[in-house]
């Protein structure tokens, strides 16, 4: 896993929402999402929870948030 998808990971959870953190990063909102849906499919596992407004991390999601050195 390269240290950018963490990155965008960790902005995930601290904005709450794909769309804010894309802003934050100054990325496209559906390239984060396809970089979040491929870090999920790469660890073979749900990461984050979405709603229609905002997404929470799983338990696993939440290990990974922890662990994850970081900061953006």
């Amino acid at each position: 896993m390269q240290r950018r998808n963490l990155e965008y990971f960790v902005a995930v959870v601290d904005c709450g929402s794909i769309s804010a953190a894309a802003q934050k990063l100054l990325v496209a909102q559906p390239s984060l999402s396809r970089t979040i849906n491929a870090m999920e499919k790469q660890m073979d596992c749900q990461l984050l929870e979405r709603t229609a407004r905002r997404v929470v991390p799983t338990a696993t999601g939440r290990q990974l948030y922890y662990y994850a050195p970081v900061s953006y």
